[in-house]
């Protein structure tokens, strides 16, 4: 799969995560997790990242906000970031050596 076939991918599960996740307005601490995929989305409009990268971050991230904030996720939402989470998987060396440098982000710009 090409590197736009994947952005375009990707941008399209954040939409629709964003838009599932926006309609649990009465969860608490939902705001959190609705500003990373916004930021997420944003990101990827702009170019600013490649997908795989964006798509581990997002995933790795959106985990690490619901565990930290108590957040449970929806059965859709479980499947769209686990969709996300599929799409972060890319195949050969540099795919493994790229996973590594995942681990160290954080909710940055």
């Amino acid at each position: 799969m090409s590197e736009k076939n994947r952005k375009q991918q990707l941008t399209a599960l954040l939409q629709k995560l964003t838009e599932i996740t926006t309609a649990q307005s009465d969860r608490p601490n939902n705001q959190y997790l609705i500003d990373l995929l916004k930021k997420a989305t944003d990101k990827m409009r702009a170019n600013q990242q490649n997908a795989i990268t964006e798509a581990r971050t997002v995933y790795q991230n959106t985990n690490t906000v619901c565990l930290v904030n108590k957040i449970s996720l929806t059965t859709k939402e479980k499947a769209l970031l686990e969709k996300i989470n599929q799409l972060a998987q890319s195949s050969g060396i540099l795919g493994g050596i790229n996973s590594f440098n995942t681990t160290n982000t954080w909710l940055g710009n």
